[in-house]
């Protein structure tokens, strides 16, 4: 990278999500959007290094969340070593940067594509021979669908990579259907590969009857 600096995400408690109203019925179909930073994208070999203090004061997309789902980079986090919903975010992450260097360190970087279903926020990072796809969940309910409608490449490997697992998306004219799992405000990231790193491709013709509702509505939720 050229340069760098530090920053923080201030990030407000939303009354909703505070422990007197964390109770069933309240939230609905409320969403909180994932905090969107410019500079990381506008300028992509400007690297920027998070300290994700004061993290766990907040239930709505935190610092951890939000250094994932951008593409950024951990500034500090020892002071957080005790295991925790946060830490094991941290861990994850770290396990998935490392595992696509490229993709995080893309020069490419697109913000907010489009997705399958309102609700969801996707980045997508461009890397050799692959593309890295982060997710978020806005929320209040988990969703278990399609996320993501993209170009299918031949040959191609899709895999949930916050949860290391291969993917079978359904394939409809040229486009692959990608299927997944989101807590409420959780985060998720999904790699194609057509370079065979991750083995042979999986996929699914879609059937005619799935072919009909590709978005606009919000994420259909699981109890």
């Amino acid at each position: 990278y050229a340069d760098g600096c530090l920053q923080y995400y201030f990030l407000d408690l939303h009354q909703v999500f505070a422990r007197c109203y964390n109770t069933s019925g309240r939230t609905g179909r409320l969403g909180i959007e994932m905090p969107f930073n410019l500079g990381r994208y506008a300028l992509p070999r400007y690297r920027i290094f998070c300290l994700g203090g004061y993290a766990e004061m907040t239930n709505k997309p935190g610092q951890v969340d939000a250094v994932f789902v951008n593409g950024e980079a951990y500034f500090e986090d020892t002071y957080r070593l005790e295991y925790s919903r946060l830490r094991r975010r941290i861990n994850r992450a770290y396990v998935v940067q490392h595992r696509y260097p490229d993709c995080f360190s893309s020069d490419h970087p697109m913000p907010r594509v489009d997705t399958a279903v309102a609700g969801l926020t996707a980045n997508l990072f461009p890397g050799k021979d692959r593309n890295l796809w982060t997710l978020y969940n806005e929320g209040p309910k988990t969703y278990a669908g399609v996320v993501l409608i993209v170009p299918h490449r031949p040959g191609a490997a899709y895999r949930d990579a916050w949860n290391g697992v291969p993917l079978a998306p359904m394939l409809d004219h040229g486009m692959a259907h990608i299927s997944l799992r989101l807590d409420p405000q959780h985060p998720g990231c999904v790699v194609q590969d057509w370079s065979r790193r991750e083995g042979a491709a999986s996929t699914t013709p879609l059937p005619e009857s799935r072919n009909r509702d590709r978005g606009g509505a919000s994420p259909a939720p699981t109890e």
